[in-house]
């Protein structure tokens, strides 16, 4: 069984760190600055002002296996009338 939870700000390294196992085997794979996606995903960062996110992670025997970051950009949402929000820094394992 897959469980999913929030990954809260004190485990964001673990979120930032999972691409890095997934495709660790992957020659042809690039990885993600991590110092960049660290700046991006901080509540401090000033995007999060005007946006909301949660940050999840699936793990499956304890083992993680995906993660995946839902936001709202609110300002998008005032400008263009919608209620949208989107997703982003997403993977899993395959299987």
């Amino acid at each position: 069984m897959v469980r999913i939870e929030e990954i809260s700000q004190k485990d964001l390294k673990k979120f930032i760190n999972f691409p890095f196992d997934l495709y660790k085997n992957d020659p042809y794979w690039v990885g993600e600055l991590k110092a960049d996606t660290h700046k991006l995903l901080r509540e401090d960062n000033p995007f999060w002002q005007h946006a909301t996110r949660k940050l999840f992670m699936a793990y499956k025997d304890g083992k993680p296996v995906g993660r995946i970051c839902a936001l709202v950009n609110h300002t998008h949402n005032q400008y263009h009338h919608e209620n949208i929000g989107t997703r982003g820094q997403r993977g899993a394992w395959p299987g």
